[in-house]
């Protein structure tokens, strides 16, 4: 997967709220990730993760498009995230 084809499934993704990605939804997308081959590490996504601004449904945090692609990105890259693409 190239990284225009990994935004194109993030941005097309038909999420459950518009905002953004539900837990369940955000793990559907890593395991696409992962299935296409990828090497993953779960410590720059994580970190990529952390303290993103977000919203609330059902109790539970929403994550932006936006947030969930540069997420991935790290992790496949195995890399941190860059100061441009803070939010």
């Amino acid at each position: 997967m190239t990284k225009k084809e990994i935004y194109d499934m993030v941005y097309e993704y038909d999420t459950q709220y518009e905002e953004g990605f539900m837990p369940d939804e955000i793990m559907c997308m890593i395991d696409k990730v992962k299935l296409s081959g990828h090497n993953w590490v779960d410590e720059k996504y994580n970190s990529a993760m952390m303290g993103n601004t977000c919203t609330m449904h059902d109790g539970k945090f929403c994550m932006y498009h936006c947030d969930v692609y540069v997420a991935i990105i790290c992790a496949i890259e195995n890399r941190d995230q860059t100061i441009e693409e803070w939010d």
